[in-house]
């Protein structure tokens, strides 16, 4: 289990939330310097930057072989979270990336190839959560790692008496990447999926503790900002301490809250901005603070929060472009040697272009100008190390302007046969209800100005488990109507004369040219069948207890707020298509269902209702 610290220390609390703030900000400035950099790149320069990163990787793909084995993570847990013991983990036997022959099998390939194969495996990739909790924890080490694997053995073998949350799952996958490139023939990466089941289950233990440990870990991230203020004695030793507690807990967060809407807030709030944009501009023009200037600098970065600080410096950059009347961007010198492979010298060097011309610009001694120039590679270097990556500059521009418009350059598909989620009282009972669907398949293509992205479901059902259940087919598919020619061959398989339950596609940049963007959906019949004691069987089993209301109401509150953004965000979408006048195809073919209604669904002489939706 985890230790939840009983005694608070100010100072090491400060220093650890001015540690993460401090790698958030490094991060941010760092993901902000590369978007200006390649911003300021040319379309040639750009397109020059890719093809060497794709022949890199791909010499990367073509020499490397990865194999992982029997990995083992696991938490256990007896009273920091829940008040019964668990254990939660994932277990994974192996995952491998060897290279293949054209057969697909795996062989150490010796002589030239214009592809370089790679053949993916995944085996029993598992999740558990054992409520019958019994800690393999030992201060033996080597006992422990036995105790690890054999879980590990266990998982491969789909032993049942494991408590699954993901049964474990098995694929493998096919990768083929085109050593020219973007050919008419065939796609620089091709990467074909394959699994076999993909399964989740949940009992009612299971669904008991995770409601239990969300609550303690919401009611310790409430209680965290106010852990200064908690006694560090029991509620029977001195209960006017933990009154004290709570009195100072509520009248701060009040406080608080009404001090930043006071004008005193304000004006520290205008000052402090002030300050941080004049200290941020100078060090966006390459000027170094005095020691007084860059004192003031780390104490506002220290008071501000990190949204305000990545606000100020938003503002800083607007205000030092207008200024400067030009935009911020590497000197042409360095963007040069970008194109011509200096920015690979950073590589053994440890810094970006930018910051190597910047510590060029502040470098006074003639070492350290030297030290910086040893870094630099020649050109006799620079063709070496693009020959082993067999990489020219000059074709790159010529195939990137000669390929058409409908050449693919990348390929992903991903082909799963059978998924399902299943929910139950508990693991040695049947399942209340169950979902399964078959057939799923999924394809991106990315084109040169475009991008194809499809979804295919064959079948999906709801099933009734319960053992008294008269018809268990809660939801089916409706048979296709449409009857198959008996011409057709008989060694055609049933996936290809089925026709899809559900299949969506979006593709940007269509190349028939007819819109800026296409939808298309289509979704054959259902039969839904209306049995109230299995929507009430459901309906309990997910029923918090009301200890937990406020978890749920918690948890409601996230989707709900994720919902309205995703609404803002298309609004905001929408808006910006109409006003740029963006043409979208939009192809709906949605079959209604057939809704069964008996009377009463435990009797087959009852009385049925059936209601055609269309």
């Amino acid at each position: 289990s985890p230790i939840l610290p009983t005694v608070y220390d100010p100072e090491a609390e400060r220093q650890r939330e001015l540690r993460i703030k401090r790698q958030k900000l490094e991060n941010l400035e760092l993901i902000t310097k590369t978007r200006l950099e390649k911003e300021s790149l040319s379309k040639g320069e750009e397109i020059k930057s890719e093809a060497f990163t794709d022949s890199l990787v791909t010499k990367i793909i073509d020499n490397l072989q990865v194999t992982i084995k029997n990995i083992h993570i696991r938490y256990e847990d007896d009273h920091a979270f829940t008040d019964s013991p668990y254990a939660v983990g994932f277990t994974m036997s192996e995952l491998s990336a060897v290279s293949a022959d054209e057969s697909w099998i795996a062989s150490f390939i010796s002589g030239l190839s214009t592809y370089a194969r790679k053949l993916l495996n995944l085996k029993s990739l598992s999740a558990y959560w054992d409520t019958e909790n019994t800690s393999i924890y030992t201060d033996d080490h080597d006992e422990l790692l036995q105790n690890l694997k054999d879980i590990v053995q266990r998982s491969s073998q789909n032993d049942k008496n494991i408590q699954y949350i993901l049964k474990p799952v098995s694929g493998r996958g096919h990768l083929t990447v085109n050593k020219l490139g973007t050919t008419e023939e065939a796609p620089h990466y091709n990467a074909k999926l394959f699994f076999d089941e993909f399964s989740l289950d949940l009992d009612g233990r299971q669904y008991k503790d995770i409601l239990w440990t969300m609550s303690q870990m919401s009611w310790y991230a409430k209680t965290h900002q106010f852990r200064k203020y908690r006694p560090n004695v029991s509620i029977d030793e001195d209960p006017k301490a933990w009154l004290r507690y709570a009195f100072k807990s509520v009248y701060n967060e009040i406080h608080e809250r009404n001090y930043k809407w006071t004008w005193e807030y304000f004006e520290k709030r205008r000052d402090n901005r002030k300050l941080y944009l004049g200290l941020w501009k100078k060090k966006l023009g390459d000027i170094v603070l005095n020691p007084e200037e860059q004192k003031q600098l780390d104490s506002l970065e220290e008071n501000i929060s990190y949204e305000d600080i990545k606000f100020y410096r938003s503002l800083a950059r607007v205000q030092f472009k207008k200024e400067s009347k030009a935009i911020i961007k590497p000197d042409a010198s360095n963007i040069q040697r970008n194109a011509n492979g200096g920015w690979i010298s950073s590589w053994w060097s440890g810094n970006s272009p930018s910051q190597a011309a910047s510590t060029q610009q502040e470098t006074d001694s003639p070492e350290d100008s030297m030290d910086l120039s040893d870094v630099e590679i020649t050109d006799d270097q620079r063709k070496e190390f693009y020959d082993a990556i067999e990489y020219d500059e000059r074709q790159t521009l010529y195939d990137a302007a000669d390929l058409p418009r409908d050449t693919v350059k990348s390929v992903i598909s991903c082909e799963l046969k059978k998924g399902s989620f299943s929910i139950k009282p508990n693991r040695s009972q049947d399942s209340i209800a169950e979902v399964i669907f078959e057939g799923c398949l999924v394809d991106f293509f990315e084109r040169k100005d475009s991008f194809y992205a499809g979804f295919k479901l064959n079948e999906l059902r709801v099933d009734d488990g319960s053992e008294h259940a008269l018809y268990k087919h809660i939801c089916s598919v409706k048979p296709v109507s449409s009857i198959h020619s008996h011409e057709s061959s008989p060694n055609d398989s049933d996936e290809d004369d089925k026709d899809p339950f559900f299949q969506i596609s979006f593709e940007k940049n269509p190349l028939d040219g007819s819109a800026d963007s296409e939808l298309l959906a289509k979704m054959n019949g259902m039969t839904i069948y209306y049995n109230r004691t299995f929507l009430e069987n459901v309906f309990n089993f997910f029923k918090p207890p009301k200890t937990h209301l406020d978890t749920i109401g918690m948890i409601l509150n996230a989707a709900e707020s994720t919902f309205e953004d995703f609404a803002a965000q298309t609004r905001i979408g929408l808006q910006y298509a109409f006003e740029e006048h963006k043409t979208i195809n939009c192809k709906m073919d949605l079959q209604a269902p057939l809704i069964i209604l008996p009377l009463d669904a435990t009797n087959w002489n009852s009385p049925v209702a059936i209601l055609d939706a269309g």
